[in-house]
């Protein structure tokens, strides 16, 4: 989960209650009058029954002194041969230093070859239909034709890259791209869609809509993932309430860190649809 904006201690009643249980780490703290919020922020929610043991390592966040954020969940169990890893990010589109933060998630693609690892999250990158440039001409065609977004590429190859506080989506798209061929990465959004679906959008307002967030796993565990959907706007009408959660326990008013959307169709801030679901088989049960 992406820009969630609620800070690092607070735990909605409706996923406690859900029978889940949520580690995150909190965006930078707005100011006056919003202090309660909080800028991004990235969690992850693991269900209880599972039996799921989550060591959470910050990688990039507030206290780094950077809008960027990350961090990597180490997920392992009991009933799993290998453990497997998501590192989660949010990339800002109001601070520089981009190649130097893709550069330190590259990083962390460092994991045994038996543990898949995923990237998941809001990079604020556009990178069109663009195929992955490591790839022969054979892995494509092993591979399911990705749906992107035609209309937003990325910045040309031969463009340089100018590190500004506010690099565009089409440069940051391209440094994205680059950073693929280092970890050795596929894009997975669009390579499951079923025929004739419609782009799989993860960013909407009004009328604009756009692919800014990716899931990425290695070329090598690619065959692992079965599926990976991109779960639509529309679905947020069928929530049961459209009041903001509640935190466990209930905090002061001026803690209630939550942004209140408008109803869906006149939002004035975009909604992102950043939320994928997978399904990894990872091997026989431990002796």
């Amino acid at each position: 989960m992406t820009e969630h904006h609620l800070s690092s201690t607070f735990r909605p009643v409706e996923i406690v209650e859900s029978g889940c249980s949520i580690q995150q780490v909190a965006g930078v703290q707005k100011r006056w009058s919003r202090q309660h919020e909080y800028r991004g922020g990235v969690a992850i929610l693991t269900r209880d029954a599972a039996g799921l043991h989550v060591e959470q390592t910050r990688v990039i966040d507030v206290f780094s002194a950077s809008l960027h954020q990350a961090v990597s969940w180490n997920i392992s169990s009991d009933i799993l041969a290998h453990p497997f890893h998501i590192t989660g990010m949010h990339m800002s589109p109001c601070e520089g230093m981009v190649k130097e933060f893709l550069q330190t998630l590259a990083k962390q693609n460092n994991f045994h070859p038996n543990e898949p690892h995923i990237y998941a999250g809001d990079n604020n990158s556009h990178v069109g239909e663009e195929i992955e440039a490591y790839l022969s001409s054979q892995h494509i065609s092993k591979l399911p034709e990705r749906v992107g977004d035609d209309k937003h590429p990325p910045e040309p190859p031969q463009m340089p890259f100018l590190d500004s506080d506010r690099p565009s989506s089409k440069q940051m798209g391209r440094v994205f791209l680059k950073i693929l061929e280092k970890t050795q990465h596929i894009i997975l959004n669009g390579r499951f869609e079923p025929k004739n679906s419609p782009t799989p959008y993860t960013w909407q307002q009004n009328d604009k809509a756009s692919i800014i967030d990716q899931n990425t796993i290695s070329r090598e565990h690619f065959h692992l993932v079965k599926s990976c959907t991109v779960i639509s706007r529309l679905s947020r009408k069928s929530r049961s309430t459209s009041n903001p959660p509640t935190n466990q326990p209930n905090p002061p008013p001026c803690c209630h860190a939550y942004r209140r959307r408008q109803p869906i169709g006149h939002s004035t801030t975009g909604i992102h649809t950043t939320t994928a679901t997978y399904s990894i088989p990872l091997g026989k049960t431990k002796v």
